[in-house]
This record gives C-alpha cells, sequence and structure tokens, in this order.
C-alpha cells in the first residue's frame, strides 16, 4: 500500500514483508517523518482529502478490528469504535474493514462486513 497525501507532502507506505507497520514519508526532505507500528496488519490507509495551512494533513487507518488510528505530525490517536465487536452480532458493526473520508473531510466512514458507522469531526478545521 502506497498513498500521496492531498498536498503531495506526505507519503504513507505499507509493505507486505512488515504488514502491521506504516511509514510516513516526508517527501519535502525526502525523510522519515513517522514509523507506526500496530499490533495486526494494516488493511487500509487513506489521507484525509482536504489541506490547508490551517489543518495539519491527517491519516486514517485500520487493521480489521476494533480501532481506527487517525495520524498527524503531531502523534497518532487510536480510537475505540463502541459497539465494535469482532464477533459480528445484530446491530453491531464488526471488525472494520474499511475506511472512507468525506469528500469535505469532516467525516469518516467505517465500515464492516453488514453495517458500517460515521465518525463526524465537527470542529476539524475551525480556525481559532
Amino acid at each position: 500500500i502506497a498513498t500521496f497525501s492531498a498536498s503531495g507532502r506526505y507519503l504513507a507506505t505499507r509493505c507486505d514483508s512488515a504488514p502491521s507497520v506504516v511509514w510516513v514519508w516526508d517527501m519535502e526532505d525526502l525523510s522519515l517523518s513517522s514509523l507506526i507500528v500496530h499490533q495486526a496488519p494494516v488493511v487500509t490507509l487513506h489521507w484525509d482529502p482536504l489541506h490547508t495551512k490551517d489543518r495539519d494533513e491527517i491519516l486514517a487507518m485500520c487493521c480489521n478490528a476494533d480501532h481506527v488510528y487517525i495520524w498527524s505530525s503531531s502523534g497518532v490517536l487510536a480510537l475505540k469504535v463502541p459497539n465494535c465487536e469482532t464477533l459480528s452480532g445484530a446491530g453491531e458493526l464488526g471488525p472494520i474493514r474499511s475506511i472512507a473520508w468525506s469528500c469535505k473531510g469532516n467525516c469518516l466512514i467505517l465500515k464492516g462486513d453488514y453495517h458500517f458507522c460515521l465518525c463526524y469531526f465537527p470542529n476539524y478545521g475551525a480556525s481559532a
């Protein structure tokens, strides 16, 4: 997996020989910006589609589990999704299989086998 951020400043990569590791490269100075080691293989990486001088670039990652991981140049955040059990039942999302950003970059869809949920970031990108 390899994907550029919206501005092209960062490149996130995951190699099949180390599927639990994500490398975030800073393309301005061709250096490693972050190395993110997960407990399980990363199945998808998606950058926030918008970038402005007031917003940090955000990378969302998932590992077929009940967490979504959010990276920015400030660090990494693990978000546990409520009612997201590894054994899917009625009304539960089940493991997160894929993720996608809205075109405005303020909402993230988390998709399981039978259900989905939305993570909405109402103040994301708001100026101080």
